[in-house]
């Protein structure tokens, strides 16, 4: 086999460039437009919403792109496990496991290569009060994805290729922090984290029927030709759906009252969870910013992710508990903030011979918030959540996504509003809010791992909290 040096492999690659047309695009001047190719050319300008409510109920709205790019479409619905009862417990993972019937059988097949010949952009997401059904496409592909996407969002599912039977499986899988929020609100409203894998067909259908409805609906689209437009294709769309539109709104089963209470799961396993929380505010409170900074200013840490950028090498959750404590091996403050209420609370994991030692450590952090907090902790604080809101706002599907949540929650679009109230919260804020946590409930507690039932008594962690 012949040698060559690196200088002959780069001569030879010259006159290839040289002598080859198709590769003169690499001998062009970078400060001169390439011959044949003519750039989009678009004014940088503010996001721009619109927003339209249908006579059905259902409402549209548009965020003007601001350069070319794809297309992004969502469907939020203001529906989700809160919506469920003791019969439908497991319908939202129903629905999730179905996302592509639209119909028989062969209609799961059909939208899902349909969906993958435009991309396989379709998802689903949900939580406690939100459903999201998002894709993604060109724009040429507008009018045949929102089409699908309609199709997996409001068609009727049934138990033909998937039994509730399969959500036993999942019984014991449960997230620590579902299990908190059932033992704060007594397993109802955004308490509500049972599964029924006895659930009927019909029970199935008529919560379809109840929730899933047109005043319950957003579509959303970013990047469309215009808002008069995509309402026009809205209408249209929606005219195939007859029952659907003949849906009533129905109120939500429960109320999210908060009542504060405990949890003990025993289980066999090394490390035990123990959590203590208190009732917060609601989507509509004024403090509701004050606990989103106090959630930075705790973070999330644990033994095998600690610093690094974005990871809150400075978080209380690092510098006083995982780096102190040798017992501790994981700390994650919880902030869930509802319509109608909402949870603050704070979850230490760690060894089974210290659950005792656990719970106090939890109780005395969340105590130390009522002490002064440096300008330094809680300006870098306001820093790091400023930077978490924008870098999401930066991707258009989750700012879309964020915007139509906006609508649901606050009746209007505040994003704009977002960093004037992180920069009014002061020290006085947070020490305000947190004595307030002490005085204005009951603590929830949760406890998941070996030995929980033999730990301090409710009583007892009761007396610690209000000791102080």
């Amino acid at each position: 086999m012949r040698r060559i040096t690196t200088k002959q492999l780069f001569q030879t690659i010259r006159r290839s460039i040289a002598t080859n047309p198709r590769d003169q695009i690499i001998n062009c001047d970078p400060t001169k437009m390439i011959p044949g190719f003519s750039p989009i050319f678009k004014e940088d300008k503010p996001t721009k919403y619109q927003i339209t409510t249908l006579d059905c109920g259902v409402k549209v709205l548009t965020e003007d792109s601001a350069f070319p790019f794809h297309t992004d479409i969502n469907i939020v619905g203001n529906f989700g496990t809160r919506n469920e009862t003791q019969k439908t417990g497991g319908a939202m993972k129903m629905l999730n496991t179905l996302l592509f019937m639209s119909g028989d059988n062969q209609s799961i097949l059909q939208n899902y290569e349909l969906n993958q010949l435009n991309g396989g952009g379709i998802n689903m997401h949900f939580d406690q009060e939100t459903t999201s059904y998002k894709c993604q496409c060109i724009p040429e592909d507008t009018e045949s994805m929102l089409d699908l996407l309609l199709k997996t969002a409001i068609s009727p599912k049934d138990f033909s290729v998937f039994e509730p039977s399969a959500l036993s499986n999942e019984l014991e899988n449960l997230e620590f922090e579902k299990i908190f929020l059932k033992a704060a609100y007594d397993g109802k409203g955004v308490g509500m984290c049972d599964l029924n894998p006895s659930m009927t067909e019909q029970d199935f259908l008529d919560f379809q029927n109840k929730y899933i409805t047109p005043h319950r609906l957003l579509i959303s689209g970013s990047n469309v030709p215009s808002h008069e437009h995509f309402v026009n294709l809205v209408q249209q769309m929606l005219k195939k759906y007859p029952q659907f539109l003949n849906r009533k709104y129905n109120p939500n089963p429960f109320e999210s009252i908060y009542a504060g209470k405990e949890i003990r799961i025993e289980t066999e396993s090394d490390l035990v969870e123990v959590g203590v929380g208190f009732k917060a505010v609601n989507w509509q409170h004024p403090d509701m910013i004050i606990f989103q900074i106090i959630f930075s200013i705790i973070g999330n840490s644990s033994y095998f992710s600690t610093g690094g950028p974005g990871k809150g090498m400075h978080a209380r959750a690092t510098k006083n508990l995982l780096n102190r404590l040798s017992y501790v091996q994981g700390a994650d403050c919880i902030c869930n903030i509802f319509t109608d209420s909402g949870f603050f609370g704070l979850k230490l994991t760690g060894t089974n011979e210290s659950i005792n030692e656990l719970i106090q450590s939890c109780i005395r952090e969340l105590h130390l918030l009522q002490m002064p907090i440096s300008p330094i902790e809680l300006q870098r604080s306001k820093n790091i959540l400023k930077s978490l809101i924008n870098l999401s706002l930066e991707r258009q599907q989750d700012r879309l996504e964020e915007a139509a949540k906006h609508v649901i929650n606050f009746k209007q679009i505040k994003l704009d509003e977002t960093e004037r109230m992180i920069d009014r919260v002061t020290t006085e804020d947070i020490n305000r809010v947190a004595r307030e946590l002490f005085q204005n409930s009951r603590p929830t507690v949760t406890m998941i791992g070996e030995g929980v039932n033999k730990a301090m008594s409710y009583d007892q962690i009761c007396r610690l909290c209000y000791k102080q």
